[in-house]
């Protein structure tokens, strides 16, 4: 087994979100995922929660992110009393 794969598993098995990239988040979301420069503007307008991380050349989000339309993201207070 590599180790990549069994932090993989650990980081899993702990409840920890693995990140995978905008892209691969969008194939998971939509039968016919959105084009790369879609992503982009979603990702420029906050359309896209947890905000993405840049790693290198790559934008990360967790396996949970969620596409937030219309709805305020929660502040800085409600997050710590939540």
């Amino acid at each position: 087994m590599s180790k990549v794969y069994r932090k993989t598993q650990d980081a899993k098995a702990v409840g920890l979100n693995m990140k995978i990239t905008v892209e691969e988040w969008a194939a998971r979301q939509y039968s016919k995922p959105p084009s790369s420069w879609v992503l982009g503007k979603w990702r420029r307008e906050g359309q896209i929660y947890p905000p993405p991380e840049r790693v290198g050349r790559d934008w990360f989000v967790p396996e949970n992110a969620v596409r937030v339309v219309g709805q305020p993201l929660p502040n800085l207070a409600e997050k710590l009393t939540a």
